[in-house]
């Protein structure tokens, strides 16, 4: 079995050039940089237009508190960056799932994430990654190699990422908004611990109703009838 295929990950069936993922990753560090407090950079962006607006980072940090702009409102790839490899990735992914922010995420050495938890499922593409780098699900751990390999992940539980190793790691990451009909999910699987989850639950600082968190029913109902 892969060990991918369990009940918080799956590996997807798409998987992508490692050294044109690379390639891309470097030359967009021309166009925009992770030099920000974020770490981040946003490969899409909203279609509208406000003081101060910057499509290199509109997408990117913590939208949990947000009430705009949401997820949804993340429907334009940045015309600067469709000669890019992550454009053609992009696309291959949007033929399975409906995409909002699409970022490029760095870590730095022996650096940690704060426990929390997204409001949908995510797709991770990890570009350069070390044995130290690890997703932790709950009471899980799991080390992504970066082989041009591509993962749904249920990000909804509690989570975090931690790089332990000695270089930066880099993930191309996508927010879902929705699924098509030949998704792969990770939602329909039964927990093993519903306890534990009740546990992680308890320990996000916002409410479910405050978060505008989508519940496992309601996502599994909105896939069925698409």
């Amino acid at each position: 079995m892969d060990i991918y295929d369990q009940e918080h990950m799956t590996k997807l069936p798409f998987k992508f050039d490692i050294e044109e993922l690379k390639k891309a990753l470097k030359d967009i560090e021309k166009y925009a940089s992770f030099d920000n407090p974020t770490g981040q950079i946003g490969l899409t962006h909203t279609a509208n237009e406000y003081e101060g607006k910057d499509k290199r980072y509109e997408a990117c940090g913590s939208f949990a508190s947000k009430s705009f702009p949401t997820e949804n409102d993340f429907t334009e790839f940045n015309e600067d960056l469709k000669d890019t490899y992550f454009y053609e990735v992009y696309k291959t992914l949007s033929t399975m799932y409906n995409l909002g922010r699409v970022r490029l995420l760095q870590i730095q050495p022996k650096r940690c994430l704060s426990w929390h938890i997204d409001q949908q499922e995510r797709i991770h593409v990890p570009i350069i990654s070390n044995s130290g780098n690890m997703l932790a699900i709950l009471n899980k751990c799991y080390f992504l190699p970066a082989d041009g390999s591509s993962y749904i992940v249920n990000l909804i539980l509690t989570h975090s990422a931690f790089n332990g190793g000695f270089e930066p790691r880099y993930n191309f990451l996508c927010s879902i908004t929705g699924y098509k009909k030949n998704a792969v999910t990770n939602l329909e699987k039964e927990f093993d611990d519903e306890e534990l989850l009740a546990s992680a639950r308890k320990l996000y600082k916002w409410s479910y109703t405050n978060c505008n968190f989508p519940l496992k029913d309601q996502i599994l109902e909105k896939k069925k009838s698409e």
